[in-house]
């Protein structure tokens, strides 16, 4: 059971200080800081340690699709299931302000990044993570010559960054980025989670050239009454289906202390 978050002090300091900048430079963000951090958003993020948990995964390298300020999952990934680097693509520029200043410690310790980003309507590759020694998900490699490489594979499962895809005649394509797992919350703002496997390369490729699929986390709600909410689902069942999901490893939903049904699917 996951019931508290591990408030460091360069927690303390990050975030005592995030909220003071804000208030005096971005103002008009101030009441998005606050409903970002009560006791509903922080429940739905530690349901995903307590799963995570469960199940004894624990991967090192993490991409969040929509993650808002991603001070409190950032956190939680890090401190409570021992990544080592997480990418938040966000679209809004102020989100991404916010976030670097809530996420200080792990940005400057190359741990957080936030890009802006619709990922919707754009592939999220092209990112070059820094190269620590210290993770070994981030060792060089020598090139994989069956038609994808990667410059950043593990040594034990094959996943990686940064996969490079070969044209057919041998020339270098796009550069495309894959993590170990991939993290939705807010699947109910965004089209299914289809849509965005149409426009990246979700699978990963060891060193033998196969073909791995990643870790998703997905949650989302059947509380319509918003406007922002396009995309609700009746169950995790739903949820799963919407993005394709065939290996499933957890499955469930959880009244909040605001009273709204979260739904969760973990899977591949």
């Amino acid at each position: 059971m996951v019931d508290y978050i591990k408030y460091k002090t360069y927690t303390s300091n990050n975030w005592f200080n995030a909220v003071k900048e804000i208030q005096k430079n971005r103002p008009w963000i101030s009441k998005r800081i606050t409903d970002s951090m009560t006791a509903s958003q922080v429940e739905t993020k530690m349901w995903i340690a307590e799963e995570m948990h469960n199940l004894k995964l624990y991967p090192e390298n993490y991409v969040v699709l929509g993650g808002w300020f991603a001070h409190i999952l950032t956190n939680i990934l890090i401190e409570e299931l021992g990544a080592k680097f997480v990418m938040n693509y966000e679209i809004d520029k102020d989100v991404q302000y916010a976030s670097f200043k809530f996420n200080r410690h792990y940005k400057e310790n190359d741990m957080y990044r936030c890009v802006r980003k619709n990922i919707m309507c754009e592939k999220i590759g092209k990112t070059n993570l820094p190269k620590d020694p210290k993770n070994p998900a981030m060792a060089r490699q020598k090139p994989n010559l069956r038609g994808i490489m990667s410059d950043y594979l593990h040594p034990d499962s094959g996943t990686g960054f940064n996969i490079k895809n070969f044209n057919p005649d041998g020339t270098e394509g796009e550069m495309i980025v894959s993590y170990d797992c991939i993290i939705n919350t807010s699947c109910e703002h965004m089209f299914p989670m289809k849509k965005w496997k149409e426009i990246n390369y979700y699978g990963l490729v060891n060193q033998r050239g196969f073909r791995y699929a990643p870790l998703y986390i997905l949650q989302s709600t059947d509380a319509d009454q918003w406007e922002d909410h396009i995309n609700c689902v009746k169950s995790a069942d739903e949820l799963a289906e919407q993005a394709e999901l065939t290996d499933i490893l957890f499955s469930g939903e959880r009244k909040l202390d605001n009273g709204m049904t979260r739904f969760m699917v973990i899977g591949r």
